[in-house]
């Protein structure tokens, strides 16, 4: 898959839209929730404009399918 690159001025205005888009649709909601892995900053513009709490979802990504070096010392 290839690499998406943005600049802040288009991310910000794309958020803006996404917020326009929901506002339009007529959405009722109490809450935005966001996932910790690249949502947060987008929840918190979207709670910020809705005046409504944010929720944050944290993911544990499992790494267990990896073979680690043997000879790390901590």
């Amino acid at each position: 898959m290839a690499d998406l690159h943005i600049t802040w001025e288009e991310y910000n205005k794309k958020t803006e839209q996404l917020a326009s888009m929901v506002y339009k649709d007529g959405w009722d909601f109490n809450q935005v929730v966001c996932i910790a892995k690249g949502g947060m900053r987008v929840g918190d513009i979207m709670a910020r404009i809705f005046d409504v709490p944010l929720a944050v979802l944290s993911v544990a990504v499992s790494y267990t399918h990896l073979t680690l070096p043997t000879n790390i010392e901590v």
